[in-house]
């Protein structure tokens, strides 16, 4: 998926709703997500969050990641457990993904040999699992609520 300024990839058996304000503000669910309010629906708290208003965040429930898009940057929020891992750089290039291991193929960063034998054995199972991730190129502000 390509917005105009950032290169974001999701795996094709990731569930995603994609929000989009008036004014160009753009808000991505990735994984699971719903509301817990009686007055607003998931995609309405989303465009609220893409407006800026946090207080929002209060209502949604589920295990995901949000990426929030605005102008020049974007914002990456799990949910409130924490059980959707977001994994981000510090420096350039800005990545944030739901793996350490997919940063490191991202950025170039060659993997131990040990991790390695790790993260391909059959206790990880990587080819098997559908890993759920987001991949940004530029600066990315981290934040949990």
């Amino acid at each position: 998926m390509l917005t105009s300024r950032y290169k974001i990839f999701i795996h094709p058996e990731a569930d995603v709703v994609r929000n989009e304000d008036d004014e160009g503000r753009l808000v991505l669910a990735i994984g699971d997500i719903f509301s817990t309010s009686v007055s607003a629906s998931t995609p309405e708290l989303l465009l609220q969050i893409a407006g800026g208003d946090r207080r929002s965040l209060d209502d949604l429930s589920g295990r995901y990641a949000l990426i929030v898009i605005e102008g020049e940057s974007a914002t990456v929020l799990h949910d409130p457990l924490g059980s959707q891992s977001v994994f981000y750089t510090l420096g350039e290039p800005s990545i944030a993904a739901s793996h350490s291991t997919l940063i490191a193929e991202c950025a170039g960063i060659e993997l131990s040999p040990r991790l390695k034998e790790y993260v391909h054995g059959p206790t990880h199972g990587v080819e098997e699992q559908g890993l759920q991730h987001a991949v940004l190129d530029r600066r990315v502000r981290s934040s949990t609520h």
